[in-house]
């Protein structure tokens, strides 16, 4: 099934993104909602610590996750 992404707003154009790298991290050849499900909670992780301003070290805390999230692959 073909269907426009640019008809998607840009919040599911990152969270389909995220997915999909998610997906291929952990070397899956097909997108699953497990993986919708986890990008979806990652970005709304990331806006909850920019909004709340927890840590002045934000970068750093991406990186951080980065880091570990390429470890487990």
């Amino acid at each position: 099934m073909a269907f426009n992404f640019n008809k998607f707003t840009v919040k599911a154009q990152e969270t389909i993104e995220n997915a999909v790298e998610i997906a291929q991290n952990y070397n899956n050849q097909i997108v699953e909602p497990e993986h919708i499900l986890a990008a979806k909670f990652a970005l709304l992780i990331e806006t909850f610590i920019k909004l709340l301003v927890i840590s002045p070290n934000y970068d750093k805390f991406m990186e951080y996750r980065s880091i570990n999230f390429a470890q487990k692959s």
